[in-house]
């Protein structure tokens, strides 16, 4: 598993929109239809950001970022991760301390570049 890497383009919406529609499907007990789609995914990305963990080739899974002043209806000083996403057969793997050393850095990154 590779660590989480940089930001996906709007072609990768559709790997993208897979991946947390399968990750998220345990909701479709309650939801009607996908959790999310190419369009939303599409917007995401012109608002922020996905970080991608990629696994054989292949995304395993991915979060959304939007950093402080991103996200409407957050303080300006906040950050937020969202729709935190890791596909099924991939999770108990490791993924998620992967995530979690990411996190710990992100905000130290992210300070560092304003």
């Amino acid at each position: 598993m590779q660590p989480p890497s940089g930001a996906p383009g709007l072609a990768d919406t559709a790997a993208l929109a897979e991946l947390v529609n399968r990750a998220y499907l345990v909701e479709r007990s309650f939801l009607d239809g996908d959790r999310t789609s190419t369009d939303e995914i599409a917007e995401l990305i012109a608002s922020g950001c996905f970080v991608v963990l990629e696994y054989a080739g292949g995304l395993c899974g991915a979060v959304l970022v939007q950093g402080p002043g991103q996200r409407a209806g957050m303080p300006p000083s906040h950050a937020y991760l969202g729709m935190l996403s890791v596909l099924p057969e991939m999770q108990g793997k490791g993924s998620g301390s992967g995530w979690s050393a990411w996190q710990k850095r992100w905000p130290r990154r992210a300070a560092r570049r304003r």
